[in-house]
């Protein structure tokens, strides 16, 4: 991987675990402190940003420290210097916010999918490149490595020394986790309680774009392997970047019956029986989907009942217009569909 990555330009590589660890260290001591109430991870940008949007009486419930990333960035800049750019690669779609957010650490955030795509089109073979025994620079990760799976975090946490009192509880899934939140009362919660949460079910190994075909199972057991413990944990991280969370405070527009009803109608939806709520479209509901139609964060092609309604109508009328004549069987041979220009074959012979 190192030598894949110098190929296509970059100085040198290194493991975002080391980022983890000093979260890891500082989140320990921040729950060491704690009497009881709710403490939910920084390290997933997706949950953070639900949180903010969608559950922002629970913000102030948000660990105060940037995620292991931007800690990590924040890392390499003190190492290499600010005029350094740093660049993330892995399996997360989220990253891509945080590297518009933080410009000022993060230069850009890449996925595996888009590493794969360079790499095919810079027209570089990793197999013909020369293994030198190469490492991960400043040096190679330790238990920080386990951030990557459902759990990852908590056992970290174990390890720096986490207090007995202190409950660790490990999420995964936003309906999980936004169920986790229903009805909960934060500050009655008489033991601190930390939620290591995740919006990708089994962690981060299976993000978005890993752009990998491998067993999950084989991945976890590989990670379990090959990560490496430290017998002495520092009692204080090499670096800290603290964050404050705020609530997003975008409230939902609201829209006339007349709008949501022409909205649902550019969808193909002119009845209840129409609304399928099958969340194809990655809302909820139909009606969350015009309501993002109407703000103008949607579009008409992302209803799949739509588009495959369409493509039928489309392909009516190539049929009609077609100047061959076509008959459509089916299985049992029997007449499902004939153009115009069969009839119009046959009527001539008649």
């Amino acid at each position: 991987m190192i030598a894949v990555l110098q190929a296509l330009g970059f100085a040198t590589a290194s493991e975002t675990a080391l980022g983890a660890q000093e979260v890891s260290i500082r989140a320990a001591q921040i729950l060491n402190a704690q009497n009881g109430g709710l403490h939910i991870s920084s390290a997933c940008p997706v949950i953070v940003d639900y949180v903010r949007l969608y559950k922002p009486e629970f913000t102030s419930c948000i660990m105060p420290l940037a995620s292991p990333l931007l800690t990590h960035a924040k890392l390499l800049k003190n190492l290499y210097g600010t005029d350094s750019a740093v660049v993330f690669i892995g399996p997360c779609i989220g990253k891509k916010n945080e590297a518009d957010r933080q410009s000022d650490l993060l230069a850009a955030a890449l996925t595996f999918d888009d590493l794969k795509y360079w790499i095919k089109e810079a027209y570089i073979d990793p197999e013909t490149l020369p293994d030198d025994g190469q490492k991960f620079t400043p040096e190679n990760a330790y238990e920080g490595s386990l951030y990557s799976l459902d759990g990852g975090m908590n056992e970290t946490l174990r390890r720096c020394g986490v207090k007995d009192n202190v409950q660790l509880i490990n999420i995964c899934s936003l309906e999980l986790f936004g169920d986790a939140l229903k009805n909960l009362e934060a500050p009655k919660l008489a033991a601190p309680v930390f939620i290591e949460a995740l919006a990708c079910v089994g962690g981060c190994i299976a993000g978005p774009c890993a752009a990998g075909k491998r067993s999950r199972l084989l991945m976890i057991t590989d990670i379990l392997q090959h990560t490496q413990y430290r017998k002495n944990i520092p009692a204080q991280p090499r670096v800290i970047e603290p964050r404050q969370y705020a609530p997003a405070n975008i409230a939902p527009k609201q829209y006339s019956l007349e709008e949501m009803q022409a909205a649902l109608k550019k969808l193909g939806k002119y009845t209840p029986e129409d609304e399928l709520n099958c969340s194809g479209c990655g809302y909820n509901s139909c009606r969350d989907l015009a309501q993002a139609l109407l703000d103008g964060a949607a579009e008409v092609s992302m209803c799949a009942s739509y588009m495959r309604k369409t493509a039928t109508r489309k392909a009516a009328a190539m049929l009609k217009s077609m100047p061959s004549a076509l008959i459509m069987l089916d299985k049992d041979l029997k007449v499902l569909e004939v153009n115009e220009a069969f009839n119009k074959m046959f009527r001539e012979n008649e």
